[in-house]
């Protein structure tokens, strides 16, 4: 079932990427690695009932969060208007009923929709400090961040971070994830 949705998924990925420019068509090759990554990503998230994708683009990981926990509400916000329509578009050709569309910024999120999460997730989206800042912002007491990162990444980490890195070994290959829990920021 899961292999399936996520075969569809990549099938339209790789057809509307035709027309709009959703995905480097140069990293197809490195599209299994992300696919997997998000796989992970679903198994740390997989007991919440709400997780937030910021700036989820094509999709990743949003998408396969929809697909893998199907239990969880899923809101994707994004704010490009084509890549919006594309997840809308997946939204209904895959029957994603728990994932949302949010046809917006993160700013206007924040404004509307704020403490809605207990997860919330940042895939090349913006630096690390520069998102947990945001989802401060957004957040309630019970709220944790995970951000994939690199091996290079990881080993620039500072020694003091609040967070910890959680490794996955996959198929000999190490997968590298930030967890943070977040405490809102008092206005």
């Amino acid at each position: 079932m899961f292999s399936a949705l996520v075969d569809d998924y990549i099938t339209l990925l790789k057809s509307q990427n035709t027309i709009h420019n959703l995905y480097s068509k140069s990293a197809y090759g490195h599209l299994p690695f992300h696919i997997q990554d998000c796989y992970h990503i679903a198994n740390i998230c997989k007991k919440a009932s709400c997780v937030i994708d910021l700036g989820s683009g094509a999709g990743l990981p949003s998408v396969i969060l929809a697909i893998r926990n199907s239990h969880q509400h899923v809101i994707a916000i994004e704010s490009k208007i084509k890549k919006q329509d594309f997840l809308c578009q997946v939204k209904d050709v895959l029957k994603l009923e728990n994932l949302e569309v949010y046809r917006g910024d993160i700013q206007h999120f924040e404004t509307h929709r704020s403490n809605v999460a207990e997860f919330y997730t940042a895939k090349a989206f913006a630096p690390k400090n520069d998102v947990i800042k945001m989802v401060k912002k957004m957040s309630h007491n019970n709220t944790k961040l995970v951000i994939p990162m690199s091996e290079n990444q990881v080993q620039i980490l500072k020694s003091n971070e609040k967070g910890y890195i959680r490794e996955v070994l996959y198929e000999e290959r190490m997968y590298y994830y930030y967890v943070q829990s977040i405490t809102r920021r008092r206005p």
